[in-house]
């Protein structure tokens, strides 16, 4: 029993080790880790779970769905981050195991196996099931339900149409209509390739029945007006056109995210390409190629550009590494000599990076006359421990590519398994050693000032720059929120009007000199902030 589901019970025991220890040894991350949490925690607070909320106004701009299962986990053990983390910590072991099986549907044991520990030692895909941010959720449903779409259009199943459509609208609760775009534009494209018009019409009633939960939760929780319609379409307008609060790129941003941040499973998808005329339309490669062109092209047209917005390509590129990687294995051949030296560049360059960083922070005092911006100075100059083990994730990566040539004259199964388990451990030690510190320079200034003053009854709000940090670590009170005073303008009506109760501001200190004309008092500064309060 144990040899027949020794696969299974290796991907459920690297789950736990892996994603579920040191979850909380970490502040959340501004913007969206904070983000949701704050959401949970207000439903929490308010004892509403209707609708999402932000500063207790409702908030537009996410379905509910990831925050209902983190305010569940806040519940259980507490307002904390290990709480607000622990769903993609499950959701990253349900993820390896959906796709253990799905490999071995595909073709067999092995090639799931080797397809999960693809994904789970691809540096990205590791990283986001340690995090608290909605995509891996949304991720796994849109691409389970496009898989059994494929299923759907293969085997003629009618009994599958009712999961598809299950599946795709909590894909829907859970980031919105973008989810029905993906699956709309992937699906299309697809049929057209086979000529297969006649399934367009499952296709349109799959997806307009699956928007009627996420219409239904939507007027149940804001109701119907003009306001609440004119601000949901200006916000998906907003993304389109423009980069939402700083964050822009060009056009292939998300084809260098996709390529760097896959590593090593995005060099092993390329050389499907080469050949790709040579596959079958309507085979389950050429699926997952347009389903990862579709993502690529839609999120390089959006012009608002973070980094996850891709992060369903992970699922396909990973495949498509597979495919090659399982392809070489069975016909006992060798990778190709350029793709080893890809191979061996990428660990060359992620390994560096993981050791030059922190021996850098640990000589800032040489480096920071090259920085000229103030703000960014200061937060180098943190007083933070750097102690030089932060370099171990990187000897993991130059070694690892030694041992994969060592082990690929007796397997190559072998050496690549190892290569992403190496990948893996290097990417959890640099969470568990490097990111604490990197948040301490950029924001534990902030978290730490708002954690102290969480239990006056008083209003923190930050000046000239985007947090949510203020309102979970400050743990804000509905009770504070001023009637009538919208988020966007709460800042210019706290400077400008008298307030019953104590208002205290952050502003980095590049920004300082325009809020000199108030009357706040300067508490303290530190690493690149400064600390006010209203006279």
């Amino acid at each position: 029993m144990i040899k027949n589901n020794r696969y299974l019970i290796i991907i459920i025991l690297l789950s736990l080790v892996s994603f579920l220890p040191f979850l909380g040894s970490v502040n959340l991350f501004d913007w969206d880790e904070i983000n949701f949490a704050e959401s949970a925690r207000e439903m929490i607070v308010t004892s509403d779970y209707s609708k999402v909320m932000i500063n207790y106004e409702p908030f537009h701009e996410k379905p509910p769905l990831f925050i209902w299962i983190q305010a569940i986990s806040m519940n259980i053990f507490g307002i904390n981050e290990f709480a607000a983390r622990l769903p993609n910590a499950i959701i990253g072991l349900i993820s390896l195991i959906f796709i253990f099986f799905t490999g071995k549907k595909l073709k067999n044991e092995q090639f799931g196996f080797l397809w999960a520990i693809t994904y789970f030692g691809s540096i990205l895909p590791f990283f986001y099931f340690k995090s608290g941010i909605i995509d891996p959720l949304f991720n796994l449903f849109i691409f389970s339900s496009l898989l059994k779409y494929y299923d759907y259009i293969k085997n003629e199943s009618q009994t599958n149409i009712y999961l598809i459509t299950l599946l795709l609208s909590l894909a829907v609760l859970t980031k919105g209509p973008v989810a029905i775009v993906l699956f709309a534009l992937t699906s299309i494209v697809f049929l057209s390739l086979n000529k297969n018009y006649q399934k367009i019409n499952s296709l349109i009633l799959i997806s307009l029945l699956s928007i009627i939960p996420y219409i239904i939760w939507y007027l149940i929780a804001f109701g119907i007006s003009g306001q609440v319609i004119t601000k949901f379409f200006h916000y998906h307008i907003r993304l389109l056109t423009t980069g939402d609060s700083g964050h822009t790129g060009p056009f292939y941003y998300h084809f260098l995210v996709v390529l760097f941040g896959v590593f090593p499973a995005s060099f092993l998808a390329i050389p499907i390409f080469k050949n790709i005329d040579k596959i079958e339309r309507s085979s389950i490669i050429i699926f997952n190629v347009i389903l990862l062109v579709i993502i690529l092209i839609l999120f390089g047209i959006v012009k608002t550009k973070i980094i996850h917005y891709s992060s369903l390509a992970y699922f396909p590129v990973t495949f498509l590494a597979t495919n090659y990687l399982y392809k070489k294995i069975t016909l006992k051949q060798k990778l190709n000599r350029k793709l080893e030296i890809f191979l061996l560049a990428g660990c060359l360059f992620f390994g560096l990076l993981y050791i030059l960083f922190p021996l850098a922070m640990l000589n800032i005092s040489s480096l920071i006359h090259f920085v000229k911006d103030t703000f960014t100075q200061e937060v180098m100059m943190a007083d933070v421990n750097w102690n030089g083990y932060e370099k171990i994730s990187g000897y993991i990566l130059l070694t690892s590519f030694i041992i994969y040539q060592v082990l690929k004259s007796y397997s190559l199964y072998r050496a690549m398994i190892v290569i992403f388990l190496l990948v893996a451990l290097s990417t959890n030690i640099f969470m568990v050693l490097t990111a604490p510190n990197i948040a301490k320079h950029t924001q534990s200034a902030v978290i730490e000032f708002c954690k102290d003053k969480s239990n006056e009854n008083a209003i923190i709000q930050p000046l000239s720059f985007k947090s949510y940090a203020h309102y979970f670590y400050g743990k804000v009170k509905k009770e504070n929120k001023i009637p009538n005073v919208s988020n966007s303008e709460l800042a210019n009506y706290l400077l400008n009007n008298k307030i019953d109760k104590d208002v205290y501001f952050i502003v980095k200190s590049n920004k300082y000199q325009k809020y000199k004309q108030y009357e706040l008092d300067s508490l303290y500064s530190k690493n690149g902030y400064i600390f006010l309060k209203k006279k």
